[in-house]
């Protein structure tokens, strides 16, 4: 073997156990679930619309493609349960959500679930 052929070798192993031993990046943020939460803030805490608005359901679209993974739906659940124990919202409303936006989440948008099951 030659000296190029072996150097190729090990820096080809090199990267692969770089790739390999990677941590896993979250698609998803409490600082994201914040956001979709707040763009929905007018509908679920009841003080203006009775509907989700446009921005609301587009957030949730969002949420919906960023939470692919077993974990990533954890993630989300668990930001949920301690974003919404800040605010004053609708627990009936908030979960109503998807729903109405007609997403369908692979995780309940509820706040009251065990997020570890």
């Amino acid at each position: 073997m030659s000296k190029s052929t072996f150097n190729i070798c090990v820096v080809s192993i090199a990267i692969l156990s770089l790739i390999c031993n990677a941590r896993t990046v979250h698609s998803i943020t409490c600082p994201d679930v914040m956001d979709t939460l707040m763009s929905c803030m007018t509908y679920i805490t009841g003080t203006k619309d009775s509907y989700p608005t446009p921005d609301c359901c587009t957030s949730l679209r969002t949420i919906y493609h960023r939470i692919p993974t077993t974990q990533d739906r954890q993630v989300f659940c668990e930001c949920l349960e301690n974003d919404v124990k800040s605010m004053n919202i609708d627990i009936e409303k908030l979960i109503s959500v998807p729903k109405l936006c007609h997403v369908s989440l692979p995780v309940t948008f509820d706040p009251t679930i065990d997020c570890r099951r």
